[in-house]
């Protein structure tokens, strides 16, 4: 998942503070953030491109940073249905739990070297996640009772949401689909329009599940009813990589590559905000208020309203 990040950092300008990205290749400070989620609690928690901690920041930015297993790395984290937080370890093979005091604990995964990816909380009151290099979705009980089920070769399933239909929604990075796993386990899957777009961030929406095409600097949103796909290019350009459902009802799309969140309203209208060569966007979630986070490599976590004022706190040290 790092070279997505470095795709979408590719070409940038240098930036004032922190590491340089360079054409290729994503070049990091150490314990700066990475995936980013709110937690029941309405703090913000985050996970370390490079670290062996997790984060926590309250809204004033308040950071405190717990320790996990040195062996492993927290890919992706989410909110759970038990009032604490979970990850995906794809070095340990395993998914994690910790909890609101930064106790953790794991429950290992039955096949060796599946890659688990992308994480989520379905409406069931389950944990739902990818296994990326398995070609499988899992599905994991609070007491760590687990189930899987197997997509077709070379699909690549990596992020992952609950729907508003009750389904869980995930992307395949490598195949180019969108696919769709309902409470019963049944699959289905569905083609995005565009080759080669490299799908990466995705959100339920308004109207829809929306994920981001990296590779065709659209964003798109699929019918969950219909299943048809619409897809919106990035206007002005911009390789899109993070996204969330803000609490104004439009999309919130990170570009880092133009260092820059855009807006994105229902009708795929964008307005952008940022583009200091100093804002280098990430990944992005959204509160029950007018605040979003991101994430940034630099070592910082920003907070931008429905507004568009951003302010940022240092959080990597």
């Amino acid at each position: 998942m790092l070279a997505l990040l470095a795709m979408a950092f590719a070409g940038c300008a240098s930036m004032r503070t922190g590491p340089r990205p360079e054409k290729g290749s994503l070049i990091v400070a150490p314990h700066s953030p990475y995936a980013i989620a709110i937690g029941p609690d309405d703090n913000i928690w985050f996970t370390e491109y490079q670290g062996d901690r997790i984060g926590v920041m309250t809204p004033k930015g308040e950071v405190t940073h717990f320790p996990i297993d040195p062996d492993g790395i927290v890919e992706r984290i989410a909110a759970g249905p038990d009032g604490a937080m979970w990850f995906t370890d794809p070095k340990g093979n395993r998914i994690g739990r910790i909890a609101p005091d930064g106790k953790v604990q794991y429950v290992k995964l039955p096949t060796p070297g599946c890659g688990p990816t992308g994480i989520t909380s379905g409406a069931d009151g389950l944990i739902y996640f990818s296994e990326h290099a398995a070609d499988r979705i899992g599905r994991m009980s609070v007491d760590g009772t687990l189930a899987e089920f197997t997509l077709r070769k070379h699909s690549g399933p990596a992020e992952i949401v609950a729907g508003r239909d009750g389904a869980v929604y995930f992307i395949e990075d490598v195949a180019d689909r969108i696919g769709q796993v309902t409470r019963d386990g049944a699959i289905s899957e569905i083609a995005i329009p565009t080759a080669h777009s490299i799908p990466s961030g995705l959100a339920s929406g308004p109207g829809g599940i929306y994920f981001a095409e990296l590779g065709a600097e659209k964003v798109a949103r699929l019918n969950m009813f219909s299943g048809s796909i619409e897809e919106f290019p990035i206007l002005p350009h911009g390789k899109p990589l993070g996204l969330a459902a803000g609490p104004d009802g439009n999309l919130w799309v990170t570009t880092p590559d133009q260092h820059s969140i855009r807006r994105m309203t229902p009708a795929g209208d964008f307005t952008a905000y940022g583009g200091s060569d100093a804002l280098s966007p990430s990944f992005i979630a959204a509160t029950h208020d007018r605040f979003l986070y991101f994430s940034e490599p630099s070592g910082k976590i920003g907070r931008i309203t429905t507004e568009g004022e951003i302010v940022e706190f240092e959080v990597g040290r």
